[in-house]
C-alpha cells in the first residue's frame, strides 16, 4: 500500500482503506482487463449504489427515491444523470436492433390534381417536411421525453407551488422516472412494437407505453409532493394529463406553421376525403 494518496497527496496510517482527505481507496492496482471488468460490473451489481439498486428502487418507490436525493441522501443512489445516459444510451441501439416502426407507412399527399396548381409545389414540399418529423419522432421518442422535462417541471411547479418544491428539484425528479420509463419501453414496447408492425397496433402501443408513463409519473409525484392518499394521485395525474395536452396544442400548432407553412387553405384541401 503507499504511504501517501495517489490521488491528492494525504499521508496514509497503516490499515487505512480509503483516503481521509479524498476518499479514494488505498488499494489502487495497475489497471488490467481484470480490474476493467471488476470496475465495470461494480457500476451495475454494486449493493448499495449500483444501477441496478438504483432501478430495483425506481421500480419499488419512485417518490421516495427523488426524496431522498433533493433532500441530500444521495451517497445510496446512483448517480441520476449517469443513469438516464445510460438509459439513453441503451435505448439508441436496442431501438436500431428491433426498428419498430420501420415499416410504418409515410404519409402521402395523393390526387394533387384536385389541390390548386398554386398550392401543388408547396403541398408536394409539405409531404416532404411531415415525412421527416416522423421520422425523426419515431427514432428519437425517448430523446424528445427528456428535453421537454423542462417544460413538465415548470409546469408542475406551477401547479403545486405549495408543495415546497423547486423547478430544478422536480426535473430531477422527472429525469429520473423518465429513466425507468426508458427501461419499460427498451424491454416491453420495442420488442412488441416489432412484433405488431401495422399502423393500428403500433398506435395502441405507443399511446399505452404514453399513459403507463404518465401513470408512472403521477405515481413517482404524488410521493415526491407528499401527498399521502388516492385524491393525491389523481390531482397529480390530472394536472399531468392537462399539461401533456397543452404541450400538444403547441406542438400541433408548431407543425402547422411548419409542415404547412401556416396555409390554412392548403390544410383545407389536403384534410379533404378522397373521392
Amino acid at each position: 500500500m503507499a504511504t501517501t494518496c495517489l490521488n491528492c497527496g494525504t499521508e496514509l496510517m497503516d490499515r487505512q482503506n480509503f483516503c481521509p482527505d479524498c476518499g479514494q481507496k488505498t488499494d489502487t492496482p495497475r489497471i488490467s482487463f481484470l480490474y476493467l471488468a471488476k470496475e465495470f460490473l461494480a457500476v451495475f451489481a454494486h449493493a448499495d449504489k449500483g444501477l441496478f439498486n438504483l432501478v430495483k428502487r425506481l421500480a419499488v418507490n419512485p417518490g421516495q427515491v427523488a426524496i431522498d436525493y433533493v433532500e441530500g441522501r444521495r451517497k445510496r443512489y446512483f448517480n441520476p444523470f449517469g443513469f438516464l445516459v445510460i438509459c439513453i444510451a441503451l435505448s439508441f441501439p436496442i431501438y436500431n436492433l428491433v426498428k419498430p416502426a420501420q415499416d410504418l407507412p409515410q404519409p402521402e399527399f395523393e390526387d394533387l390534381q384536385r389541390i390548386p396548381a398554386e398550392l401543388q409545389l408547396m403541398a408536394l414540399n409539405a409531404k416532404d417536411r411531415a415525412q421527416a418529423v416522423q421520422h425523426f419522432f419515431n427514432k428519437n421518442i425517448n430523446l424528445i421525453s427528456v428535453f421537454v422535462a423542462p417544460y413538465f417541471a415548470f409546469m408542475l411547479w406551477l401547479f403545486f407551488r405549495r408543495r415546497k418544491r423547486n423547478i430544478a428539484e422536480i426535473t430531477l425528479a422527472y429525469l429520473l422516472f423518465i429513466g425507468f420509463g426508458n427501461i419499460i419501453s427498451v424491454v416491453i414496447f420495442y420488442p412488441l412494437m416489432a412484433i405488431f408492425k401495422d399502423p393500428v397496433s403500433f398506435s395502441i402501443l405507443l399511446w399505452t407505453s404514453t399513459f403507463v408513463q404518465i401513470g408512472y409519473d403521477a405515481w413517482g409525484m404524488k410521493t415526491f409532493f407528499q401527498y399521502k392518499t388516492a385524491g393525491g394521485f389523481i390531482k397529480v395525474l390530472s394536472a399531468l394529463l392537462l399539461i401533456g395536452f397543452i404541450g400538444l396544442i403547441i406542438l400541433l400548432v408548431f407543425l402547422f406553421f411548419y409542415v404547412y407553412q401556416g396555409s390554412t387553405e392548403l390544410l383545407y384541401y389536403l384534410s379533404q376525403p378522397k373521392k
